[in-house]
């Protein structure tokens, strides 16, 4: 089962978000979120070798901090199959740093490709099937939504069960 550290939103985003995700069933779209039963995030970096846990959960608390409010301002699509909707933050050098820190400080972990330093796409996964969603989703969004990290998440996943958390 593949593990992840996410980064995890504090309450006021995660309230707007679950509003914006209520708009999205409403329209007929189950989110990701609402599939995985874990609250919509950022996955800072993901590793398909179960044996990392130890490691990852040990070092947990060690890792580089991220101070910053990031904003949620657009939405992105990563091509299928199946198609998937995504919410993006503006990409900051800032965020891209905590990141690429995030992996240096794992030098014994094998990250998955997609999140290695230079080709991760940070985002918000909204939902598959992306056409039909993205104009659910137009329709709901009420504008750019600050998040102020708060955590970062030790996550296995399927089903989303947090392992550790670090804090921000």
């Amino acid at each position: 089962m593949p593990l992840a550290l996410t980064l995890r939103f504090d309450a006021a985003a995660e309230a707007r978000l679950a509003r914006f995700e209520t708009a999205l069933a409403a329209a007929g779209f189950a989110s990701a979120s609402r599939q995985t039963g874990y609250p919509p995030h950022i996955t800072l970096l993901r590793v398909e070798d179960a044996a990392a846990e130890p490691v990852l959960a040990e070092r947990l608390s060690d890792l580089p901090r991220l101070a910053a409010t990031l904003m949620l301002s657009g939405f992105g699509l990563f091509p299928g199959p199946p198609p998937i909707l995504f919410l993006a933050p503006v990409v900051t050098p800032g965020l891209l740093a905590f990141q690429a820190a995030l992996v240096a400080a794992l030098p014994d972990v094998e990250v998955h490709p997609h999140t290695r330093p230079g080709a991760w796409v940070p985002h918000v996964t909204l939902a598959e099937g992306a056409a039909p969603a993205l104009a659910a989703a137009l329709e709901a969004w009420d504008g750019p939504c600050p998040v102020t990290p708060v955590a970062v998440e030790l996550v296995r996943f399927p089903p989303a069960r947090v392992l550790g958390r670090g804090p921000l």
